[in-house]
């Protein structure tokens, strides 16, 4: 799944199973952590090539086991930090062999041996199931399920913060964040954007680098400014105190016009997602892949090709 699709649906699930501030900023920020193992400067290239460890160095039940086990002494005194993780986990595990699915028990044992991962199932050849290693799924990244997935994280979203609304006043900073939450989300950040910059500088026009460096000075600087206020507040290591009864549950009504709503915008959006698929790829091919055509799917009643989910 694309990142963006992670982080909305790591906030999405927090915003509905927990529903504080705190809980949806953690889950956002470990369901971005896992793709770190892409091939960044801080991970040697080469390796990252022969041993494949996209979808496994960091895509398995050590990586998440630790998430829950460091949370309380960077700060974290809650397990939001590996429900994200864990989200992550669980959407990329519904992704094709083209995607390469996960490696949940690496690095205990593994299904591919430097780079012939998959050459069996690409040319087709008889394959030996083994299970256990790698969790494949019907879903290409940038594709129908991915779409949708990410359409119903914002909607879920933006109806927890209307509702909420309406419960109780959520514009205080202190109730999002902390210092040493922005510190570690500002480190993820760098990790994500240096390894970006990395991989595409020598690539980059003149005007695009200046606007590279100058974005990612002011992403610096934005993160100084939060930390210092967040420091003149008093939040340092912990959340401001939510009120007892900030949970949107609390109240009856609210909550189930919150969850109705919810359920009525996922089915709707879930009767046209082919056509806002399409739509997407051709508008907006960054949120949205437009697949080429040896990738459809050929109906066999009408002879038409159709999309992966």
């Amino acid at each position: 799944m694309n990142l963006n699709t992670h982080f909305l649906f790591g906030a999405a699930a927090a915003a509905l199973l927990v529903g504080k501030p705190e809980a949806i900023v953690l889950a956002g920020l470990g369901s971005v952590i896992p793709d770190l193992d892409r091939p960044y400067w801080f991970i040697p290239k080469k390796k990252v090539a022969e041993e494949e460890y996209h979808r496994a160095l960091l895509h398995n039940i050590l990586a998440l086991a630790t998430a829950y086990l460091v949370s309380p002494y960077i700060g974290f005194v809650s397990p939001y930090l590996g429900l994200g993780l864990f989200s992550h986990l669980m959407l990329d595990s519904m992704t094709t062999v083209k995607d390469r699915g996960v490696e949940w028990l690496f690095p205990f044992t593994r299904m591919i041996s430097r780079d012939h991962w998959s050459q069996a199932e690409v040319q087709q050849e008889p394959l030996v199931w083994m299970p256990w290693r790698r969790t494949y799924g019907p879903a290409l990244n940038g594709h129908m399920l991915d779409t949708y997935v990410f359409l119903c994280s914002i909607g879920v979203l933006v109806s927890w913060l209307v509702f909420q609304s309406l419960h109780h006043s959520i514009l205080n900073a202190a109730y999002w964040f902390n210092s040493v939450f922005v510190i570690f989300a500002g480190i993820v950040l760098l990790l994500f954007a240096t390894g970006e910059y990395r991989n595409g500088w020598l690539n980059w026009s003149k005007v695009k680098r200046i606007v590279a460096i100058a974005f990612l000075a002011f992403t610096l600087l934005c993160i100084s400014l939060l930390v210092s206020y967040l420091f003149s507040q008093g939040a340092i290591s912990c959340w401001t105190d939510i009120p007892r009864d900030w949970l949107l549950r609390t109240d009856f009504f609210l909550n189930e016009l919150f969850f109705t709503s919810v359920i009525i915008y996922a089915l709707i959006v879930l009767r046209f997602i082919r056509k806002i698929t399409l739509a997407l790829a051709n508008s907006f091919p960054a949120l949205c892949t437009k697949m080429p055509s040896r990738d459809f799917i050929i109906d066999q009643k009408t002879g038409t090709s159709d999309v992966f989910v």
